[in-house]
């Protein structure tokens, strides 16, 4: 834990195959808070190929927190209210809900999809079917 500019900081590279974890820390005092966040971030991040960053600040008002997240999908930046002690489950959850729509899940497997085309042009009117005369003897 370092300091920089009166503001705590805990940076720390995390390399996984085929992937860079960036996880910065800031406003928080206790060791074993960061310790928690950054497994948290390592679980919900490190199965995914590339470079990402990800920040944990706090923002204004006291408990609030900004988590930002930068990498292969785009930037993303989520606000929520947290206590100190539970801020690892909630960064988890946050990592969870923006990578869901986005990345499906370790071992999922797509299944096939059957597409059918239709159309664009309205097939043309069947005739009618044409009734056969009997004769009756």
């Amino acid at each position: 834990m370092a300091s920089c500019a009166g503001t705590n900081w805990a940076p720390s590279m995390l390399t996984v195959v085929g992937s860079t974890v960036d996880i910065e820390i800031r406003d928080i005092h206790d060791a074993a808070v960061i310790a928690n966040v950054k497994r948290s971030v390592r679980e919900g991040v490190g199965h995914l190929a590339g470079k990402w960053q990800i920040r944990v600040v706090a923002s204004g008002d006291f408990g609030q927190w900004d988590l930002r997240l930068c990498g292969a999908f785009g930037r993303h930046v989520a606000t929520f209210r947290s206590a100190p002690e539970n801020l690892a489950d909630c960064v988890a959850r946050r990592l969870r809900a923006f990578l869901h729509g986005v990345v499906p899940p370790l071992g999922a497997a797509r299944r096939p999809t059957l597409v059918v085309r239709r159309s664009l042009v309205p097939a043309a009117p069947r005739p009618a079917p044409r009734s056969r005369s009997r004769l009756v003897k």
